[in-house]
């Protein structure tokens, strides 16, 4: 009897290893409101760019009449905590798309004035000091850098507003050497395809590739490291193609969390995540008023997360994941799976 029960154990301890998850449509839960601009100030509102690391949430306010190309009107650049609580705010000339963290430094990157006299701040949480920087001349007016993606020692920016095939979309940062930031272009207007005239957000997906989305051609346009194209995905929503792409996010675990903008509503959110495939792209889309699935094959768009309002316009996405369980948990699962088994055979 008790060797019969042991192979039962043991096999029921090896079970609890091999098992396959049978795999479910992702699950999103109820919104929950992270932050509002109002609670910032009377004149804090438009939250666009949202950025997660070290154990702060980042959101900038861009205000309604704010210039993106030159520096009338302010913007607010505003550290929460996990749990929404106030952290500090910083108020920059300008408007500023583009926030992101150096996960080596820690610092806080706010790219100002996306569509022209471009100018880079430098955020230190550790001190609170702003360091603002010049791009070398001559700086267009008409032209500017609305995002940005680290990737070791190098720097990514998306250039916007291309006009003639030399137009840089794609370039590289030469560090941060005073007095003027110099720039290496890897990726021009003619050696991009005709799905990214409206360069805006970047990101980096899962295999090491550059996402740069394209605003009025709702699609994900895909370039390695060294600026060569690599493909795009054109969104489309029951068959017609979607605008006003703003952000991507491509999911690294099963479950987590999302935090994301609605400009209009002047609100950030959270919402929990779960049930999620590695690899999945999700994308906030103006014209569908909400967060959805890409189909990275056919570019299909479906609709999963909107805050209820009825003007609801997603900008800024960040995605935190949730440690998966580690081995020494799943043991302790074993074990304790085994030893019912014993009890249960014993009586």
């Amino acid at each position: 009897m008790k060797k019969s029960c042991l192979c039962f154990s043991v096999a029921l301890c090896i079970a609890s290893f091999s098992v396959q998850i049978p795999l479910h449509a992702a699950t999103f839960g109820n919104p929950t409101l992270f932050a509002s601009g109002a609670a910032v100030g009377p004149n804090v509102s438009g939250p666009d760019s949202v950025t997660v690391g070290n154990g702060s949430v980042w959101v900038s306010y861009v205000p309604s009449g704010t210039s993106s190309s030159d520096f009338t009107g302010t913007s607010t650049v505003v550290q929460y905590s996990l749990s929404g609580s106030i952290l500090n705010t910083y108020t920059l000339p300008g408007s500023v798309d583009g926030l992101k963290i150096n996960p080596s430094t820690g610092a806080v990157w706010a790219l100002q004035n996306q569509d022209g006299n471009s100018r880079l701040s430098v955020i230190n949480p550790s001190n609170n000091s702003v360091t603002s920087y010049n791009y070398a001349p001559p700086v267009s007016g008409v032209q500017g850098y609305d995002d940005v993606v680290f990737n070791g020692n190098q720097v990514y920016l998306s250039y916007t507003n291309p006009a003639t095939g030399t137009d840089p979309v794609l370039q590289t940062l030469n560090g941060l050497v005073t007095p003027f930031l110099t720039v290496n272009t890897i990726a021009t207007f003619s050696a991009s395809p005709s799905t990214l005239n409206d360069p805006d957000s970047l990101k980096m997906d899962n295999h090491g590739n550059l996402v740069e989305s394209s605003g009025a051609d709702g699609a994900l346009n895909f370039f390695s490291t060294s600026g060569a194209f690599q493909k795009a995905i054109s969104i489309t929503q029951n068959g017609n193609p979607v605008s006003g792409l703003d952000d991507s996010i491509f999911t690294t675990a099963g479950s987590g969390l999302l935090y994301f903008a609605d400009t209009a509503n002047n609100t950030v959110y959270s919402v929990t995540a779960s049930n999620l495939t590695a690899d999945s792209i999700y994308a906030s889309v103006g014209s569908a008023h909400s967060i959805g699935l890409v189909d990275p094959s056919s570019g299909a768009f479906t609709p999963l997360v909107t805050d209820g309002a009825a003007n609801f316009s997603p900008h800024g996405l960040a995605f935190v994941s949730t440690p998966e369980p580690g081995t020494g948990v799943l043991l302790v699962g074993g074990i304790a799976l085994a030893a019912f088994a014993r009890r249960r055979l014993a009586s």
